[in-house]
């Protein structure tokens, strides 16, 4: 149901949403939900998933180009 209209029809979408993560502000494209009939934007738990993993991959690169190494803490 969105917020906003009251509607309940959503259609996914890619768009640019604006995230701000520990104090860095990132310019997202991502899959979101948009209202058929006033167009307000949510995300459900896979298309916050796959901003998050962009956010991530996002901040990776600017560290990288800062000269940041990476250690993978998930390898053993």
């Amino acid at each position: 149901i969105c917020f906003k209209c009251g509607e309940e029809e959503f259609t996914e979408k890619m768009t640019t949403v604006c995230q701000e993560f520990r104090g860095e502000h990132f310019d997202v494209v991502t899959p979101v939900s948009a209202c058929n009939a006033c167009g307000w934007i949510t995300l459900n738990y896979r298309q916050t998933d796959v901003m998050r993993k962009r956010i991530d991959l996002m901040r990776q690169s600017r560290l990288a180009a800062a000269g940041v190494n990476f250690v993978d803490s998930g390898s053993n």
